[in-house]
Formats: structure tokens, sequence, C-alpha cells
């Protein structure tokens, strides 16, 4: 997902083909949400940050990435 910070972003489908069942796409709501505030673009399956999105990565990428339990 760090690939979120090119401009190019990252293509969902070349993602999925690498890492096969290992690789867990965000789902459609999350990216639907983070577009429509104007912090995710998406096209043709690439999926990038927006100008906006950029000055907010860490926070976009955070909620992009999958939950994993605590570390304690």
């Amino acid at each position: 997902v760090a690939g979120l910070r090119l401009a190019e972003g990252v293509d969902l489908r070349a993602l999925a083909a690498r890492y096969g069942e290992s690789f867990a796409p965000p789902d459609d709501a999350t990216i639907g949400t983070l577009a429509e505030a104007g912090f995710l673009a998406t096209d043709d399956g690439r999926l990038r940050l927006t100008q906006r999105g950029r000055l907010v990565s860490n926070e976009v990428l955070e909620r992009l990435l999958p939950s994993s339990p605590q570390l304690m």
C-alpha cells in the first residue's frame, strides 16, 4: 500500500496477482468514503492518493490497512 505515495498509485489487480490469497484489498466502502472526501482517486483498477490525500497520507494508509491484533 506504500505505493500509494507514488503519483501513479498502485494497481490493485497486479497486487492481487502477485500476492494471491494473502492480499487483502481495502474494502469498497472505505475506498468510497476516502474518495468522496477527496483523499483517494480510482482510475481503471489503480488507486492513488490525491493532492489532498498526500497531506494526510499516514491517516489514509492507516484506514486502508487491515487491522491486526495488538502486540502486547
